[in-house]
């Protein structure tokens, strides 16, 4: 069987480059940026604080605890500058 790749398939691991090429996205991404309930989830775990969305949807209607969110229509959003401040992050 021949298969036509271009690059080998990846193994699930991460370079050194790959990571930093994602702390650098991180941190290029301007404050005002509107993340839905899981990109504001994996923004949260690079800062160190592993949420998953279920636990923010819990937050927002339970505790009303959580970063500042909004509402787009139907569709809740966060910024990133209110997911920063939330976990602390420095500016």
């Amino acid at each position: 069987m021949h298969t036509k790749h271009s690059k080998p398939p990846r193994t699930g691991a991460l370079s050194f480059t790959d990571i930093a090429d994602g702390y650098e996205a991180i941190r290029r991404l301007p404050d005002d940026a509107l993340l839905t309930p899981q990109q504001a989830a994996e923004l949260m775990g690079h800062y160190g604080v592993p949420v998953k969305p279920a636990t923010l949807n819990r937050w927002r209607c339970v505790r009303s605890d959580g970063p500042a969110f909004r509402k787009v229509g139907r569709r809740v959003v966060y910024t990133a500058g209110a997911v920063r401040t939330y976990v602390g992050a420095p500016a």
